[in-house]
């Protein structure tokens, strides 16, 4: 951090488990509701599984 370009640095060592935390986090979202549409908590979708 002593640098003047360290925040250049965490973006490229963060990004790419970022996007894959993302995809992953849209993908559960599309499923959660393809097959659980009338589900609104992950509470009530816990309990049906």
């Amino acid at each position: 951090m002593d640098s003047a370009d360290w925040m250049g640095s965490v973006f490229k060592t963060t990004s790419i488990p970022f996007v894959v935390n993302l995809a992953l986090a849209i993908l559960a979202g599309y499923l959660m509701h393809h097959y659980f549409p009338d589900v609104t908590r992950i509470s009530e979708l816990l309990s049906r599984l």
